[in-house]
């Protein structure tokens, strides 16, 4: 459901850029219109599912997790093979740009 016309920003600005793919693209007249339609239909399922159903909320915070857990791994590894650059007294945390909290 629409509440405002700013809802439908993001939606006009998917037809947008896939207009200025097509109009950029190298041969515009080859392009396959069945496998954008195909996208477009499985990114809207997607996101009803995930925005719209307790199951699909559940499984992209059940992922999240599992990627929060991921990037501490991969904190872990660069304090181990790059020792004191990781502890952000010298160059400030070059090696956790963010945290994975403020994404997931």
């Amino acid at each position: 459901v629409v509440e405002s016309g700013r809802n439908l920003v993001s939606f006009f600005g998917l037809f947008v850029y896939i207009g200025l793919t097509w109009l950029l693209g190298w041969n515009p007249r080859a392009v396959q219109y069945r496998p954008i339609l195909v996208g477009l239909f499985m990114q809207f399922l997607f996101g009803y599912i995930v925005i719209r159903t307790d199951w699909g909320v559940a499984a992209i915070e059940f992922l999240s997790d599992i990627f929060i857990i991921l990037l501490g791994y991969t904190y872990a590894g660069s304090e181990f093979v790059f020792g004191y650059l990781t502890d952000g007294q010298l160059f400030g945390r070059p090696f956790q740009l963010v945290d994975g909290g403020e994404y997931f």
